[in-house]
């Protein structure tokens, strides 16, 4: 203990904490004993703390209590300001779950005692509350068609990034909005992520999103036109997309809508318009794809004394007609005279060949598929090897009657 021998001034600052007794004394004098006296003396130590939070800040999300680190005296109180701090006044410790986010002052205090003043030490935490998204696409599923980009609904948070699975799907990272077109096409998960901050863990909301292909289609009927004689169904070329529904217009064709299947004996004799019809589905419109398909009333019709049976691209109805009688139709094929195309389709010209030819010259007819005239050409047996016919005509479907002698043959031939 510091103290002064004259005085007995004592210095506490400079003391050990302790509880002391402290003496005076008078010496002898005058024939008189020396004389002592006491009285105890205490210095008390000063209280000293520090506090924290280690941790901070705090997700609200936490349930369990998040204790103080505390060094120095014990025995103080737990304060927070303001008030909204789910705080225990004796351990300090503190629940964020029930606790309103934002930042408080914690202040521990030890009350005055053994002639020291009261102290306070503070420390600073927060509480924050948990990211919170919810994310969906109108619309969806969207066809591969749509150039315009597709915008994301979005609830809660602002600060999260767009990702998507699998790998295919053309999204902005920051905006979420999506190209179809340039989309593979697929169904895709959406993630919207939140980073983790403020004590609290990282947030992934999701949604789903589908891009679908458009569907495409081609038809046709390779050997149109088709004679009313044909009982068998004459099935429809189609790529593309299956599915579909056939129709056709005007009506008078027998078709079935499932297959496309024509039946021509049971159809009116004309020229339709035969459509494919995909319904809308997936976010792609409808799609219709139409060709023409032409029915001829082919049974019975004469062309200069000969009859036109239906002849498929690679079949010839081989007819021979008396020459003694002009509507006598003599069902009989010569088999030893043929006639033959140098190629059938054709793009420019066709030639033709004789098996078995007889000296007199060539009739070549040429009739449109309605069986209309539309060339007469008289050749030299000698020439026929170097001559081109179909030089004039257009695209089409057309019969070839060749004639020399008592020799008739109707041939089918089209040009691309």
């Amino acid at each position: 203990m510091s103290i002064n021998t004259s005085t007995g001034e004592i210095t506490p600052s400079t003391s050990t904490a302790g509880t002391y007794t402290v003496s005076y004394t008078i010496a002898a004098l005058g024939g008189c004993s020396e004389v002592t006296t006491s009285t105890s003396v205490t210095i008390t130590a000063s209280p000293s703390s520090t506090i924290s939070y280690t941790g901070s800040p705090f997700c609200k999300t936490l349930t369990t209590g998040q204790s103080v680190s505390q060094t120095g005296t014990t025995g103080g109180t737990y304060s927070s300001s303001p008030s909204s701090l789910s705080i225990n006044a004796s351990t300090g410790s503190i629940t964020p779950a029930t606790s309103t986010a934002g930042t408080y002052t914690v202040t521990y205090t030890i009350a005055a005692s053994g002639g020291c003043l009261a102290i306070s030490t503070t420390t600073s935490v927060t509480i924050t509350t948990a990211p919170t998204a919810t994310i969906s696409y109108t619309g969806s599923p969207w066809c591969k068609t749509i150039t315009t980009s597709r915008t994301v609904s979005r609830t809660g948070s602002s600060l999260g990034t767009y990702s998507a699975s699998p790998a295919g799907l053309m999204i902005s990272p920051s905006s979420g909005s999506i190209n179809p077109s340039l989309s593979t096409t697929g169904t895709y998960t959406v993630s919207y992520t939140l980073a983790a901050t403020g004590g609290c863990a990282a947030v992934v909301a999701t949604a789903t999103v589908t891009i679908t292909a458009a569907p495409t289609a081609t038809i046709g009927y390779v050997n149109s036109p088709y004679c009313t004689s044909i009982t068998t169904a004459q099935s429809v070329s189609q790529t593309g997309t299956t599915g579909g529904v056939y129709s056709s217009s005007p009506s008078g064709l027998s078709i079935n809508a499932s297959t496309g299947a024509i039946t021509p004996s049971t159809s009116i004799a004309g020229t339709y318009t035969v459509s494919y019809t995909i319904d809308a589905s997936g976010g792609c419109a409808a799609v219709i794809k139409t060709t023409t398909v032409t029915i001829t009333n082919c049974q019975g019709m004469i062309i200069n004394n000969t009859i036109s049976e239906h002849i498929s691209p690679v079949e010839i109805e081989e007819l021979a007609l008396e020459e003694d009688s002009s509507s006598t139709l003599i069902n009989q094929a010569i088999p030893m005279w043929k006639v033959s195309f140098d190629r059938n389709p054709f793009d420019e010209s066709f030639s033709l060949s004789i098996e078995n030819e007889i000296g007199s010259n060539l009739e070549v007819q040429i009739f449109n598929s309605s069986g209309l005239l539309l060339s007469t050409r008289y050749i030299r047996i000698e020439d026929l090897r170097d001559a081109e016919f179909g030089e004039n005509i257009p695209s089409g479907v057309y019969f070839v009657l060749v004639k020399q002698g008592k020799n008739r043959e109707t041939l089918r031939i089209i040009k691309h």
